[in-house]
């Protein structure tokens, strides 16, 4: 960190790298039963359904839309251990809003998706784009190769 901004919000400056180590998120339009998402999380032992990153994406790009989107059925395989550090939760989050925006048939500028992958975490934005590595500043959404 680098300073403290007016709004709160730390400022950062940090090298992500992106390592051989990933979790597996699918999705699938969701039984005609369900009036919503549903999440199951398998491999990893005591990570929350509720409040999930991986729902919260589908949350915020459902408000950005303003539409009815039809529900999704995710199966989220951990791989990445749980509060280890490596950004486990915020892949799984860039996915999501990837995977949720194709299932809907919903477009996503590099802008758009930048600001929704902000808004739910700092280290979100690098891992909704293709980079190895860059050099993340501000709070998280300027990223350099």
């Amino acid at each position: 960190m680098t300073g403290r901004r007016p709004d709160g919000y730390h400022e950062l400056a940090s090298v992500f790298l992106r390592v051989g180590l990933s979790d597996r998120l699918s999705v699938r339009h969701a039984a005609p039963s369900f009036d919503h998402d549903r999440l199951t999380v398998e491999g990893s032992h005591g990570v929350p359904v509720e409040g999930n990153l991986v729902l919260r994406a589908l949350e915020s790009l459902r408000a950005e839309c303003g539409l009815l989107l039809p529900p999704l059925e995710l199966t989220l395989e951990k791989r990445i251990p749980v509060a280890a550090g490596l950004a486990g939760g915020s892949t799984d989050a860039a996915a999501a809003l990837s995977l949720a925006a194709a299932m809907w048939g919903v477009g996503l500028s590099p802008r758009r998706g930048g600001a929704l992958a902000l808004a739910l975490g700092a280290d979100v934005p690098f891992f909704t784009g293709d980079h190895a590595a860059a050099l993340v500043t501000g709070v998280g959404e300027q990223l350099e190769s």
